[in-house]
């Protein structure tokens, strides 16, 4: 009963397993007969098994429906024919979504990349992704990674918060510690001025790796088939200050900037 309370239209849980085997074939051409312009790695190939799982747990939120200026104000007739439009315009939302998936090597000092001085490991870590909306405006977000290969067992923690009281601005705070590397703190804005005019902005404080800072702005201009952006970019640790043009084609309105905290020095 408490839980019909809250999710007044139902409740469903849907698991997604997925298998995915990855083969890269090695190079054609040796190292040595490259053109020497940086220090070449060779690659004989590579042969990887990534295992996910998806959760999500679905309910129905009800659009708003709004009155039509012609429509009769209160009465028993127009409050059923609302409860009715409701009901058949409610829309099916993901309020947690839940991801897990890992790597398996068959060759771990081979396909396996990993840090110099940590033994060569033929499981990855295991990532979860963690997203949970509780209102339509609101998510919460929480990423980990977890070394099941012994060890420390929780290398990387992510969470973070998004809040979209509209779906032309939103703004976000997440902070990602990474164990015995980096503990970042990142702050970003997205507003959709107009159809036309389009603003990014985002700042990361890295508070462990000796106060290195970057921030960015993007100023977009759309046309009818394509958009120009301008933007500009300081990275205090490589000491660079980078100033970007881009033109285009035209994104979908759909297609918004990522939430996720990926930082670059990591």
């Amino acid at each position: 009963p408490f839980l019909r309370q809250i999710f007044k239209h139902g409740m469903r849980h849907i698991v997604t397993p997925e298998v995915t085997y990855t083969f890269e074939s090695g190079p054609g051409v040796r190292p040595r007969h490259l053109p020497r312009n940086d220090s070449v790695t060779e690659q004989r190939g590579m042969h990887k098994v990534n295992l996910a799982l998806r959760n999500r747990w679905q309910t129905r939120w009800p659009r708003e429906i709004r009155r039509h200026p012609r429509a009769p104000v209160g009465g028993e007739w127009y409050r059923r024919k609302l409860a009715v439009k409701k009901s058949e315009h409610a829309e099916p939302v993901d309020i947690v979504d839940l991801d897990m998936d890992i790597d398996f090597f068959f060759n771990p000092p081979r396909d396996n990349v990993y840090p110099r001085g940590r033994r060569v490991r033929r499981w990855s870590n295991l990532r979860t992704d963690l997203t949970i909306r509780p209102t339509r405006s609101t998510s919460l977000f929480f990423d980990t990674e977890l070394n099941v290969s012994g060890g420390s067992v929780l290398e990387v923690l992510s969470a973070g918060v998004r809040y979209s009281p509209s779906p032309a601005f939103g703004i976000g705070l997440s902070h990602s510690y990474r164990i015995d590397d980096a503990s970042l703190l990142r702050f970003m804005a997205d507003w959709e001025v107009n159809p036309k005019w389009h603003v990014r902005f985002d700042v990361q404080q890295d508070f462990a790796g000796g106060g290195d800072w970057d921030r960015v702005i993007e100023i977009t201009r759309r046309f009818h088939e394509w958009e120009l952006t301008l933007g500009y970019e300081f990275d205090k640790g490589k000491r660079e200050t980078i100033g970007t043009v881009h033109i285009g084609p035209a994104r979908s309105r759909a297609a918004r900037p990522s939430w996720r905290f990926q930082p670059r020095s990591v």
